[in-house]
């Protein structure tokens, strides 16, 4: 009884610390086919069995596995809107660290180190703290470790174990793909009780696992929407077109990204990732001389899911997160370590209201940092800026039935607006579109004709490697094309049609691009359409980023002046910043510019703009050093294809007098572009070579 006010004050912390991170706006892309699907049900009584969203893959199979969380969600949406979502979400992730803190104190461990592990597996898991449904594989996997911890410890009967296995099993294979990482927790803790059996000649523990492993393949394969996860996931392995499909989804969704990708190094969400990893591993080993072959398999496994893609490393968290609070606590609390020592006593209370009050002060100040931060709306509500809502409603009002081509991670919010679309988060529909849908974004325009396509609604192609560049630049040159509508948020294009010619007539902007500034444009035809922007709605930042058009036309004064104000607006955007810097270099307030530009590359890690001007204020000052770090930091990282840094680091190096390395980088950049001025360069450099 004497631990119980520690347990209480300790499970308090981590109540605050996990609602605090988890309380943010409803910002999830793949929300959208949730609640799309629960209302599908509602609607008609039924599981959808095909594709009834799309214009381009319509009547396609389509078995939802995912049908009893949607229906749960949407009916749940029905009752309390957007904020029951985000309650609901934090009800249950602090439920899922609620059980691990119960099956910690029933295994006797010492709170003290427990607080600290769990708040680090808190800390390490958020990446996955949004409003999706693996939440429900979360849980379910974290009371899956807790019921074979109890089974372990003899606190739950074989019987129990097995209905609850077989019973938990039927829910999860109508809820999420997540179910074959429990399968795989239960076939691992199979060969753990394996190996214990042929060491010690006790067989009780693997026959019971045995057959919960069989039980728990049983529920799944007797269940259609089961059955339909498991096939898909081991053609993957054997079936070449799926395997190319599958390479296709992980080289283009973000999410899908290795968690070591130099892309996605900086996010901290995935350095916290990083060090659970670690910890966890060294764990294991310092807790060597009570070494369970389960914990390894456990580790090496679920490590290899987060290694292949980033959206794992909440199940690796979840996975790990039982086994290393245990190491840890043994470890730290065993008499042999003597890390304690003979102060342990006496240290230990104000420690543990040390770690106490931080696990609370990051929750509070993770709270604060939403209430403070630029979000897009209120925490209990949707994150405006996460979705095109005033673009789709543009559409749905002044071009209607169109064949729109729409960025992937915008399709479930256009299926919820009753817009068909040409793609979004759902897999099995889409197998034989994706290829096409990745070709066209490319710059493969040639297939916009095979699909009819008459509207495009995209999203602002990001900073650096961006695969969507090729064909903003299409649509925007194009004489077919024609931009209607631009916020902060996306742009649509409509084709030149004899449908489309009244709207085209009223909407469209002539003279003002946000992606590809026209520098000849005289101000006369500009500053109309940038009124008209700004007008449209005055909380848009992107018309005052339009407006740095004014600094080509060599109006510092005017082009700073919107800078001020877009910053008055939102003083989070690195592009304001860097506009800002920009500003501040041609004034030749040098210190200056450095600062705006290092204020951009705080905010956003991939400006590349950002990086390569701060890169050319040290190269001129002759800080090779410096700058060789930002260009290195482009090309590696951000931009690989960038001209510009090849060329500048080529230059560098001659001045520097290393022209053979030089060579090197001209000649990447000549590959690249061929009347670049890399390519210039290196045949200048190589006619003076052949002349000397």
């Amino acid at each position: 009884m004497k631990r119980n006010w520690k347990w209480l004050l300790a499970g308090c912390s981590l109540l605050v610390l996990i609602t605090g991170l988890s309380l943010s706006p409803v910002s999830d892309p793949d929300l959208w086919i949730m609640l799309s699907t629960g209302r599908y049900l509602a609607e008609n009584g039924h599981i959808p069995a095909a594709d009834p969203w799309s214009h381009t893959a319509y009547g396609q199979p389509w078995v939802m596995h995912e049908w009893l969380p949607s229906a749960v969600l949407y009916g749940w949406y029905k009752m309390a809107g957007f904020p029951g979502i985000v309650i609901l979400k934090i009800i249950l992730l602090n439920l899922i660290f609620f059980i691990g803190i119960m099956a910690a104190r029933a295994r006797g461990l010492n709170p003290l180190i427990v607080l600290p592990v769990t708040a680090l597996a808190a800390m390490a898991s958020q990446i996955g703290f949004s409003e999706r449904i693996q939440i429900v594989s979360f849980l379910a996997l974290t009371a899956e470790i807790s019921l074979l911890d109890l089974l372990e410890r003899g606190s739950v009967s074989a019987k129990v174990f097995l209905i609850a296995t077989a019973a938990g099993f039927v829910l999860w294979a109508n809820s999420h793909l997540g179910l074959m990482s429990g399968l795989a927790v239960l076939f691992i803790y199979a060969i753990g009780s394996a190996v214990t059996g042929l060491r010690k000649g006790q067989w009780s523990a693997f026959r019971v696992l045995s057959l919960g492993f069989f039980a728990a393949c049983l529920a799944v394969l007797i269940n259609p929407y089961g059955i339909s996860l498991v096939k898909p996931f081991f053609k993957f392995y054997f079936d070449p077109q799926l395997i190319e499909f599958d390479r296709m989804i992980y080289g283009t969704i973000h999410e899908y990204t290795s968690i070591f990708s130099p892309s996605i190094m900086g996010d901290a969400a995935v350095r916290w990732g990083l060090g659970w990893m670690a910890f966890s591993a060294l764990g294991i080993i310092m807790n060597w001389r009570n070494f369970r072959l389960s914990s390894l398999l456990l580790w090496l496994a679920f490590f290899y899911l987060a290694f292949y893609a980033v959206r794992f490393v909440p199940f690796f968290v979840f996975a790990t997160l039982g086994f290393t609070t245990a190491n840890w606590s043994e470890f730290l609390s065993g008499s042999r370590s003597g890390l304690l020592g003979k102060y342990a006593k006496k240290l230990s209370q104000p420690l543990f209201w040390t770690v106490c009050l931080g696990a609370a002060l990051i929750g509070l100040l993770a709270v604060t940092g939403i209430s403070g931060g630029k979000g897009g709306g209120d925490a209990l509500d949707l994150d405006r800026r996460a979705f095109p809502a005033e673009g789709v409603r543009f559409i749905k009002s002044n071009f209607p039935d169109p064949k729109i081509l729409n960025d992937f991670m915008d399709g479930g919010y256009l299926a919820w607006n009753h817009v068909p679309v040409f793609i979004d988060g759902r897999m099995a529909p889409f197998r034989y579109i994706l290829q096409d849908y990745v070709a066209i974004i490319k710059g493969d325009t040639v297939l916009l004709n095979k699909y009819q396509v008459d509207l495009a609604l995209l999203r602002y192609p990001r900073s650096g490697k961006s695969l969507s560049g090729r064909l903003h630049q299409y649509l925007s040159g194009s004489s077919q094309w024609a931009l209607v509508y631009w916020d902060d948020i996306c742009l649509v294009f409509a084709r030149r049609t004899e449908r489309y010619k009244g709207p085209i007539a009223e909407f469209e902007y002539k003279y003002i691009n946000p992606v590809f500034t026209n520098l000849s444009v005289p101000p006369d035809k500009f500053h109309p359409e940038l009124l008209r922007a700004i007008e449209q709605d005055p909380r848009l930042v992107t018309p005052y980023l339009a407006a740095f058009n004014y600094y080509y036309q060599r109006d510092l004064a005017l082009a700073e002046n919107y800078v001020r104000q877009g910053l008055a607006l939102d003083g989070n955007d690195a592009s304001l910043h860097n506009n800002l810097g920009n500003v501040y270099l041609t004034k030749g307030q040098k210190n200056e510019a450095v600062e705006e530009y290092s204020k951009a590359v705080a905010l956003d890690k991939n400006i590349t703009e950002a990086y390569c001007n701060i890169g050319y204020i040290y190269e001129m000052d002759g800080n090779y050093q410096g700058a060789e770090k930002y260009y290195l930091k482009v090309l590696k990282s951000i931009d690989p294809l960038n001209v510009w840094v090849y060329n500048r680091m080529g230059m560098m190096l001659i001045n520097r007098g290393n022209p053979r390395e030089a060579v090197k980088y001209l000649t990447k950049g000549a590959a690249i572009d061929p009347n670049s001025e890399a390519a210039w360069n290196l045949r200048k450099l190589r006619a003076l070579y052949q002349n000397n």
